[in-house]
């Protein structure tokens, strides 16, 4: 019996409203990673400056890569491959790029059955380094980094009596600029940085549920809804705090340690009991005021907190969970 052809197998994997931006030592590189017992390489493109977008931004291209495929060719803009952020026309150089899709090529042959188990792995593994991606570079991909804020207005007449008159309309000095449109543009992520993302998203595994949870609620923030993002950032700090108890309790017996975790519940108890163990804790009214009373208040009052409260909410989860669980 004859083995079974080899050959390559590639594919596009698309992250759909989730965006990435990379160095540019990204550019044009072949970046090496493994999943599951298979190795891959993700190629990302050139940029021409002779065939330029909208803009006048340089175009991704695939030419001069070992790439098969012609990727490049979308059904819409909507779909395609990406876009150069930043520069420089005299030496030909892009500074950082931004995509929602990866190509992806075998690091070396495979058979046609392998390649069907390489497409059915990397569905999981899109998920995997997406939630490794924006834990590690503490980072909403769901946010272009712009915001539109309507100015408040209402168009109003003043209509006279004397129906011989015609109306007019009442203006206002706000209605000259009624739109504001901020643009944050993030700096792009190196490889090292992209390498270190692949090492930890190799075991399929996502992250730990406190940083996934101040994600979550960085993605409330950026969204304006500053409600959830409070209790989202409050959920993180105590499920960091349950953790940190778990460890300390390590090796008690199972009846101390459900009579302690049964009498120390909610942040303010957890970090009471944290501090009679010896466990290094920020001050505890910066627990009760940055954490604590404003997510009692949101849920048992009703209270709808404000941007400040919510950012000061979550950059006191950030600095905290990242200090005591760094990921490595």
């Amino acid at each position: 019996m004859s083995n079974p052809p080899l050959g390559y197998f590639e594919s596009l994997i698309n992250f759909r409203d989730r965006r990435f931006t990379f160095d540019a030592d990204c550019v044009g590189a072949e970046v090496r990673f493994s999943y599951k017992g298979q190795y891959f390489l993700i190629c990302f493109p050139y940029f021409d400056f002779s065939d330029r977008g909208g803009f006048g931004h340089p175009k991704p291209t695939f030419q001069g890569t070992r790439l098969t495929m012609k990727w490049l060719i979308r059904e819409s803009d909507r779909d395609s491959f990406g876009r150069a952020n930043s520069w420089n026309d005299n030496s030909q150089e892009v500074r950082n790029f931004t995509c929602n899709q990866f190509v992806v090529r075998s690091r070396g042959r495979m058979t046609a059955a392998e390649a069907r188990v390489a497409k059915k792995h990397l569905v999981s593994w899109r998920e995997s380094f997406a939630k490794w991606f924006e834990v590690l570079e503490y980072e909403d991909l769901t946010n272009d980094g712009s915001k539109v804020r309507q100015a408040e207005s209402l168009e109003s007449f003043f209509i006279p009596a004397d129906k011989s008159k015609t109306e007019r309309r009442i203006k206002s000095v706000i209605e000259r600029q009624p739109v504001a449109i901020t643009v944050v543009l993030t700096d792009g992520v190196p490889r090292a940085s992209l390498k270190r993302v692949l090492r930890l998203s190799a075991s399929g595994l996502y992250p730990p549920g406190y940083y996934a949870q101040l994600i979550s609620a960085l993605k409330y923030f950026n969204r304006e809804e500053y409600r959830q993002s409070i209790l989202d950032s409050a959920t993180a700090f105590e499920t960091s705090l349950i953790k940190l108890l778990d460890d300390r309790l390590a090796t008690a017996a199972a009846g101390q340690r459900k009579l302690i975790e049964d009498k120390y519940g909610q942040i303010v108890n957890l970090s009471i009991a944290l501090r009679a163990l010896g466990e290094a804790l920020p001050p505890q009214n910066d627990i009760q005021t940055k954490i604590a009373q404003p997510r009692n208040r949101a849920i048992h009052q009703g209270v709808e907190p404000s941007e400040s409260q919510a950012k000061d909410a979550l950059l006191f989860a950030k600095s905290f969970i990242y200090s005591k669980f760094p990921l490595r």
